[in-house]
């Protein structure tokens, strides 16, 4: 294993932000070329799909709290790499590598993986029925069981019937398809985020027709909701407090530096906790909330907006580890931190920071990356 000090130049934030409005520009780009060109392909394939199932499963469907008419909930087990997926306990999503050094998303693997206990990538899951493409995983986060996988898969380059937040069994192979058309759209859905007692997920997801985007929260066997952000601006990286009353999330005005606030469900005793910060990740004894810093690093801060950063690093601001994604271990002593150039590990009092993967993630921040608790 290389052992990488951090950067000693970080990049600034105005420029992460340049890059980062950029490539939400051409998306927004691409969505609207796509609406004009396939919508109206899309909505006769979900109004035929619609007609085709029968009025027992129909309404399950439409309303996202059914698997998939078309994908049978036996075909996530067959394309699930389950002796992969027990080798580690630290998924990541972007471009993985095989054991060969090539790309496995060419020939018909989701782009996820698994960090193996010798510190290769290895893909997990493979496309259904055979797809060679089937859409870009966007977000993923693993149940506080360890037992359900949720990812949202996006289009990007072409539409397809994948897209949407999908929850996975590992144990039984279930793969609920969670279509909620008439909040997100049909498009794109981010950032999943698992609550502590696993009854519920947030996500963000982009509003239809060029609405803006919204942050939601999914129940199965229930449904979905739009939370009250009072947000101007986009939300992103929703995340949980320890008893799951409160969630903390990144919003970004146009002009302005980002910020975090929190809130509880119903969209009361909203705060700001930092500024000139994204990215937020709340640690798993509800103490401290890790976000990704605009001066470099990663900074901590209490729920009630206090910094406890340690002092280490070589940024011009306190703070720890790398630039990137922090994202806490289930026992809350490490933070895994996604970026561009790899996967890094630090301690929780920012010590011993180390890479654990060389390769390069796709997406504005890299790859994503989720702990599953008991692998």
């Amino acid at each position: 294993m290389t052992v990488t000090a951090p950067p000693t130049r970080p990049r600034e934030l105005d420029e992460i932000e340049q890059i980062e409005a950029l490539i939400e520009e051409a998306r927004r780009r691409a969505r609207r070329r796509r609406w004009r060109n396939g919508g109206f392909a899309v909505v006769l394939a979900i109004v035929g799909a619609y007609l085709s199932l029968s009025p027992d499963t129909r309404d399950d469907h439409v309303t996202g709290l059914g698997p998939s008419p078309s994908e049978p909930p036996r075909a996530a087990a067959d394309r699930l790499d389950r002796s992969a997926l027990a080798a580690g306990r630290l998924t990541l999503i972007g471009l993985p590598l095989d054991e060969d050094g090539a790309n496995p998303a060419v020939h018909g693997w989701h782009q996820m993986s698994v960090l193996d206990a010798d510190g290769r990538l290895r893909p997990i899951l493979r496309c259904p029925d055979d797809h060679s493409y089937c859409g870009l995983i966007e977000g993923i986060d693993w149940s506080p069981d360890g037992r359900r996988l949720a990812f949202t898969v996006g289009a990007h380059a072409m539409l397809n019937p994948f897209m949407g937040l999908r929850l996975l069994d590992v144990e039984t192979g279930l793969d609920q398809h969670v279509i909620d058309s008439e909040v997100c759209g049909l498009i794109q859905r981010l950032d999943p985020a698992w609550a502590p007692d696993g009854s519920r997920l947030a996500y963000v997801c982009d509003r239809p027709f060029g609405g803006g985007n919204t942050l939601v929260v999914f129940e199965p066997g229930v449904g979905v909701r739009e939370l009250p952000t009072g947000a101007t601006g986009r939300v992103s990286s929703p995340t949980w407090s320890s008893e799951g009353s409160m969630i903390a999330f990144a919003v970004k005005v146009a002009g302005a530096p980002p910020v975090i606030e929190s809130m509880r469900l119903d969209g009361s005793r909203r705060s700001v906790l930092a500024r000139d910060a994204i990215a937020p990740d709340w640690s798993p004894d509800g103490s401290t909330i890790a976000y990704r810093s605009g001066c470099g690093g990663i900074k901590l801060v209490t729920p009630q907006g206090r910094d406890v950063t340690p002092v280490r690093g070589p940024f011009p601001c306190r703070s720890i580890g790398v630039a990137g994604t922090p994202i806490w271990s289930p026992e809350g002593t490490q933070l895994a931190i996604s970026n561009r150039s790899g996967l890094y590990l630090v301690e929780r009092d920012g010590s011993q920071l180390h890479r654990l993967t060389e390769h390069s993630s796709i997406g504005p921040h890299g790859g994503r990356a989720a702990w599953r608790p008991g692998g």
